[in-house]
């Protein structure tokens, strides 16, 4: 393990994040570094997944930036003990590839983010912020209205459903009741939403917070890309708070009778 130079925040401000970055590649060390830096936290690099979370339980850092790159077993199993350590731990995920199992996994295990190589450098700066940022009130753009959709879960289970009320960080969907009562809070999901007017469908990944009632889901929206983002919160924006009232009667024309 290594630690570079000295804590990096400002004066006056307290004792500066501290973020451990797990990762074999050096390249994704020294990147991850600099990004710490420059939002004045300071970095601990961990080369091995199997040691990162003794690393975590003596140092008890802010967050855990982790990289499963030729690691993915090992970097899996680390996410899950030290979420088993500490259930609050804020661990955020890089990933080369995107497959819904994985992604399925990674969401399963605990992780807060997650973000697929290549990593923008202004992506990756979120990302180090999403980590040392105190918790603070989501504000996106909203949208009451019914969408079709289909929520799946990672052995390749998948339902239609009715989005009623979604944002870039979240939404509520309205399944048939035996559905809903099938989605514990914490279960990983893939929501596929089709917007109107819009030929390819928004696609993220999250977790069910809570069983709302009969049939409703809530769900939080841990993973999308930045275009899924931009187009989704574009589509809130433009329809505000439309077609309050019938959501009702849409989720009932829209769900299969089954």
């Amino acid at each position: 393990m290594t630690e570079p130079g000295a804590w990096l925040g400002a004066a006056g401000q307290g004792t500066p994040p501290c973020v451990l970055v797990v990762a074999r590649p050096a390249l994704v060390r020294m990147l991850a570094v600099k990004a710490l830096e420059s939002q004045g936290c300071r970095a601990l690099e961990v080369d091995d997944p199997a040691a990162a979370t003794a690393t975590y339980a003596r140092v008890r850092p802010t967050g855990v930036l982790l990289d499963l790159a030729q690691a993915e077993e090992a970097g899996l199993d680390a996410l899950r003990a030290i979420r088993r350590d500490d259930p609050v731990a804020r661990v955020a995920v890089i990933t080369a590839r995107a497959d819904r199992v994985l992604v399925l996994a990674v969401m399963q295990a605990g992780a807060c983010d997650l973000v697929v190589k290549p990593v923008p450098a202004a992506r990756l700066a979120r990302l180090m912020h999403t980590l040392v940022a105190p918790p603070r009130e989501r504000r996106h753009p909203r949208v009451t209205v019914a969408l079709r959709g289909e929520i799946a879960v990672g052995d390749g289970r998948a339902w239609p459903c009715v989005i009623e009320d979604i944002s870039p960080g979240g939404a509520r969907c309205a399944l048939g009741d035996a559905t809903a009562d099938r989605l514990a809070p914490g279960t990983a999901v893939q929501l596929t939403v089709a917007l109107p007017d819009e030929a390819t469908p928004i696609q993220a990944y999250g977790q069910v917070v809570r069983v709302i009632g009969p049939g409703l889901v809530g769900l939080s929206v841990i993973q999308m890309t930045e275009a899924h983002a931009d187009r989704l919160a574009a589509f809130c924006r433009r329809a505000g708070q439309a077609l309050p009232g019938r959501v009702a009667d849409r989720r009932a024309s829209a769900l299969p009778n089954h």
